[in-house]
């Protein structure tokens, strides 16, 4: 799978980005990093970074809306990794792992877009060996886990040894529970 990410910046409205998915699967390579001084702003914004093979047609694209270009700032470097992981194939632990799901991967950056606009810290982002990903973090004695396990579905882990604080469970579509454990962890910084 190879993924365009485009920064899209439209004057005064918030950015955004766009990963397109492409067939056929190739690695991902970085070919541009434009940079535009929009002067109403007054600072340089990204408007393209795109990683995408030559001969590729666009198959889905995910839109990720972000409120500020701090969170703008913040997100890249996760998506980024993200995009990294799904280069990986079937076997990729040497334990037969599967490959990523194009789904788990949009739920997460989904939720992860919605995290960080809530306040979240910026998470270390891993595969799974079942074709997804988990964001996970660790401030000041306290942890949070969260595996995406399909749309509004997710393993969540928060543990807090000095408050003797944890959580573990299941999480279907309401993300109460998820921005309760967030809200912990951010408490932290």
């Amino acid at each position: 799978m190879s993924v365009e990410l485009r920064s899209v910046a439209d004057g005064y409205r918030p950015p955004k980005f766009e990963l397109a998915l492409q067939e056929p699967q190739r690695h991902p390579t970085l070919i541009t990093d434009e940079w535009l001084g929009l002067i109403d702003l007054g600072e340089a914004v990204p408007t393209v970074a795109q990683y995408a093979t030559a001969e590729t047609v666009a198959r889905k694209v995910i839109t990720l809306h972000v409120n500020s270009w701090e969170e703008f700032h913040r997100l890249r470097p996760v998506i980024e990794r993200c995009i990294s992981l799904l280069e990986l194939k079937a076997g990729w632990d040497s334990y037969g792992a599967r490959a990523p799901k194009i789904s788990l991967f949009e739920a997460g950056l989904q939720l992860i877009t919605r995290l960080v606009g809530e306040g979240a810290p910026t998470p270390h982002v891993v595969p799974t060996n079942r074709g997804g990903l988990q964001f996970e973090w660790a401030l000041a004695g306290r942890e949070l886990e969260i595996e995406v396990l399909g749309t509004n579905r997710f393993d969540v882990v928060y543990e807090d040894d000095e408050a003797d604080d944890s959580f573990e469970g299941e999480v279907l579509g309401d993300l109460g529970p998820v921005l309760e454990q967030v809200a912990k962890l951010s408490a932290a910084r």
